[in-house]
């Protein structure tokens, strides 16, 4: 919605998004998940992307430190809407014929509708993908036309005096909405003197006057109530409007009380694993690689994370590595081409194209390791990012160079069998000869 909204500025540009929730940002990344829900709505967005030719960007923060975590649990009484029921009576004896044309005060989730179902044209707040338009103040209404033949507000408290004094100013008649509180604000002579006529649509008291916002869950079903109709959570168990109480089915689990759990032991067992898995070589081997690959994306210009890095970061970071190579790789005119070792001919040091592969593998577990699985997608930059073919003709040109120049790995030297069968006569001399257990266990294979 936000990027529809903003479709104008966003066409053919990249977004980055900072998301508090794991489970959509490894979604995203992985091109899916399990939930059904959650895939649905990020084909959804996907779709939108690809309309607005984008490259949508998804990484982690924490919810404490995500900005506009606050804004969207605030749950206002300004956005309240009247109830369907109302809002019968008030297209019926206000609205003419055919009902009412716009809604100068709304947000596209309260916005009203017409006999049809469909939202009525409405000023927002902030840009939005239904609003006719930008803050009610800022318009002209009467370039508006059609749309004001016959408009409605339900105005904020705070705001109803403006926008009386607002229609005013244009000589715009208009269905307005407002609550009867005590005592009378300054606004009410005003209005009780402009107005054509009026009616008490609820008292005080009255549940089903209006609907109060509520905080929607996202990617979760929803079921309607059977009294009222209002869309609940599938799990609900009271009507967020009518407060009807949900009957429940309960099914009875038989105990076994002769099923004795560990659970201390059990955790203990996975801590001895999870030690286990830290202390291997290649997982220290691993780690260090991550944390110098975090340093070097966070040197580089712009906001560069695991999440957001792509194949030519990941060649350049392996250039970097290179000030830290011992082979040599000789030119072809250099007097000491073939030869091993280092030499003083000033030809640079690179890292063997064997340890290259081995980085590259490594980085591949790494992206593994924090679900950015399957192979890299250039337009969506979805995918393992070390997987790309990118980073594979880079292996493959820094093997051609270093065979040129005749750079081969070091190889043990080889033992054949007639050896062994040689050492083994030997050994089994010497053990005849010794006397001592000592000399016994150190001759012993």
């Amino acid at each position: 919605m936000a990027l529809m909204a903003f479709k104008d500025k966003l066409f053919n540009a990249r977004v980055d998004a900072f998301v508090d929730n794991k489970a959509v940002v490894e979604a995203w990344n992985n091109q899916g998940g399990r939930s059904l829900e959650l895939n649905m709505a990020l084909k959804r967005l996907f779709f939108t992307t690809s309309k607005l030719s984008l490259s949508l960007h998804m990484s982690y923060i924490p919810t404490g430190q995500n900005p506009a975590d606050a804004p969207s649990r605030r749950l206002s009484h300004s956005d309240s809407k009247l109830s369907d029921g109302l809002w019968q009576i008030v297209q019926k004896e206000f609205g003419g014929r055919e009902g009412h044309t716009c809604d100068l005060m709304a947000l596209d989730s309260n916005s009203m509708t017409d006999a049809h179902g469909y939202s009525l044209p409405h000023f927002t707040p902030i840009p939005s993908p239904g609003s006719s338009g930008v803050n009610l103040f800022t318009q002209g209404l009467a370039s508006l036309g059609a749309l004001m033949a016959r408009p409605y507000v339900f105005p904020p408290m705070a705001l109803t005096g403006p926008i009386l004094k607002f229609l005013q100013s244009f000589k715009q008649s208009c269905t307005v909405v407002v609550l009867d509180v005590f005592p009378k604000t300054y606004w009410w002579p005003l209005l009780m003197n402009k107005a054509v006529k009026s009616r008490c649509l609820a008292v005080r008291g009255d549940g089903n006057a209006l609907l109060l916002p509520v905080m929607a869950k996202l990617f979760v079903q929803s079921v309607k109530c059977p009294t009222c109709g209002h869309a609940n959570d599938f799990d609900f168990r009271f009507c967020q409007r009518c407060g009807y109480k949900r009957k429940v089915m309960t099914t009875l689990v038989k105990e076994h009380s002769d099923v004795i759990v560990d659970l201390d032991g059990i955790e203990v067992r996975l801590q001895q694993l999870l030690h286990y898995d830290q202390a291997t070589s290649y997982k220290k081997q691993k780690d260090s690689l991550q944390r110098e690959l975090e340093a070097f994306l966070g040197a580089l210009p712009g906001f560069v994370t695991l999440a957001t890095v792509t194949p030519r970061d990941l060649c350049r970071f392996l250039i970097f590595k290179d000030k830290r190579g011992k082979t040599q790789v000789h030119l072809n005119t250099c007097e000491f081409l073939g030869q091993r070792g280092k030499q003083s001919c000033g030809c640079p040091l690179r890292l063997s194209y064997k340890t290259v592969d081995s980085y590259i593998g490594k980085l591949r577990s790494i992206f593994h390791s924090i679900g950015r699985d399957g192979e890299w997608d250039k337009r969506l930059g979805l995918g393992n990012p070390a997987s790309d073919k990118l980073v594979k003709d880079y292996l493959r040109l820094v093997t051609a160079e270093q065979l040129q120049a005749r750079v081969t790995p070091k190889q043990a030297t080889p033992f054949f069998v007639d050896k062994l069968t040689q050492l083994s006569k030997y050994l089994e001399g010497e053990l005849a000869r010794s006397k001592s257990k000592l000399d016994r266990f150190i001759i012993a294979p």
